[in-house]
């Protein structure tokens, strides 16, 4: 029979194991989102005209998204809401929106603040940043497509 020190040793790696396993899956088993985007070039211009901002939820709990952030270069913050109720993704659900370089989100308030920075925002207020925004607001704001000119679909 083995001795009482033996025992709970073995009972402490069980535990610890299943500890670790609990862990793992709780970790696993919420949503998580993965967001980027890309800035489009317009088919007539050739310039950047629009971002494009991709969406899925990579987690197993649903998530409802409900505005999309921004910052601009005067350090202030502004949103614009994706519906009344909000985006709900599901498991693997996945979500777009477009906006273009005249559109509002591009600069605010009566300063013309340009856009800087975007990220969305949750119902639990979790804000979720989106891949390369900076990068591609700032490839956009910098293009010379023309006002007046459609920038995106």
């Amino acid at each position: 029979m083995p001795s009482a020190t033996v025992l709970s040793v073995i009972a402490l790696v069980i535990s610890i194991a299943g500890l670790g396993l609990s862990l793992y899956l709780a970790w696993r088993d919420r949503s998580r989102i993965l967001a980027k985007c890309s800035a489009r070039l317009h088919e007539r211009t050739g310039e950047f005209s629009s971002i494009l901002v991709s969406v899925t939820n990579a987690g197993r709990r649903p998530i409802t998204l409900r505005y999309l952030s921004g910052v601009y270069d005067s350090g202030t913050h502004a949103g614009l809401r994706l519906s009344e109720s909000g985006v709900n993704l599901q498991e693997g659900g996945y979500y777009e929106i477009e906006f273009g370089k005249f559109d509002g989100i591009m600069v605010n308030g009566d300063a013309m603040s340009e856009l800087v920075d975007i990220f969305l925002a949750d119902s639990a207020s979790r804000k979720h940043r989106i891949k390369d925004s900076r990068q591609n607001i700032n490839l956009v704001r910098k293009s010379k497509h023309p006002f007046g000119v459609r920038t995106h679909g």
